[in-house]
C-alpha cells in the first residue's frame, strides 16, 4: 500500500460519496489524464495510436456494449425492463459490433490489397 486512508474524515454525505473520495486519488487520476492528453501526444507515434490504441480503443467500447446487453438482459428475465428495450438495445450494439469490427480490420484489408496490386503489376 503506498498510501492509507486513515485520518482522511468526511463531513458530508455528499464527501463520502464522491468517486474518488481519497486526496490521493484524485491527484493520481489527475497525473494519469495530464499524462494522457499532453505527454503521450507528444511522444507517440503514429504507429502507436493507429495500430495500438484505436483498435484497443474499439474493441473496448464493443465489450462495455456486451456487458449492457447482459445487464439488460438480467433485467428483463427479472422482469424489471420492457423486452422492446432490449431489443433495441440488441440491434444498436450488434450494428456498433459490425462496424467495429470492419473499422478494425478495413487497414489490414487495404494493405493486403495494395499488396496484391503491386504483386499483380509487376
Amino acid at each position: 500500500m503506498l498510501y492509507r486512508e486513515n485520518g482522511q474524515f468526511k463531513v458530508s454525505y455528499a464527501e463520502d460519496q464522491q468517486i474518488l473520495p481519497i486526496v490521493q486519488d484524485r491527484w493520481f487520476m489527475l497525473a494519469l489524464l495530464a499524462f494522457a492528453y499532453l505527454v503521450m501526444p507528444a511522444i507517440a507515434s503514429d504507429y502507436f495510436f493507429l495500430s495500438l490504441v484505436t483498435p484497443f480503443l474499439i474493441l473496448a467500447i464493443a465489450a462495455m456494449l456486451l456487458a449492457a446487453q447482459i445487464l439488460l438482459g438480467a433485467l428483463t428475465v427479472w422482469k424489471l425492463l420492457a423486452p422492446w428495450t432490449v431489443t433495441a438495445h440488441l440491434v444498436t450494439g450488434n450494428s456498433f459490433a459490425a462496424n467495429a469490427r470492419a473499422a478494425v480490420t478495413m487497414p489490414f484489408c487495404s494493405l493486403v490489397s495494395e499488396k496484391s496490386i503491386a504483386v499483380l503489376s509487376d
